[in-house]
């Protein structure tokens, strides 16, 4: 694995789901061996889900933008 070569022992991968819809994912690594507790997934899905919803606004404001400019 590549993050290994590099010096990386742990990587934490955090989907940015908006409902169903998979938008990307935030990573995480660690140069030691981490294992999240219950709060910190918690943290890091509640700041994923949060970054969907503001990724999903700046998509409806560029289609608005690009409606408006089309008229």
């Amino acid at each position: 694995m590549h993050c290994a070569n590099v010096g990386y022992a742990t990587l934490v991968s955090v989907p940015v789901k908006l409902h169903a819809r998979l938008m990307g994912e935030v990573d995480l690594f660690f140069h030691s061996q981490h294992t999240l507790s219950a709060p910190e997934r918690s943290l890091l899905e509640a700041l994923a889900s949060h970054l969907a919803g503001a990724m999903e606004n700046l998509r409806l404001n560029a289609l608005e933008r690009e409606a408006a400019v089309s008229q």
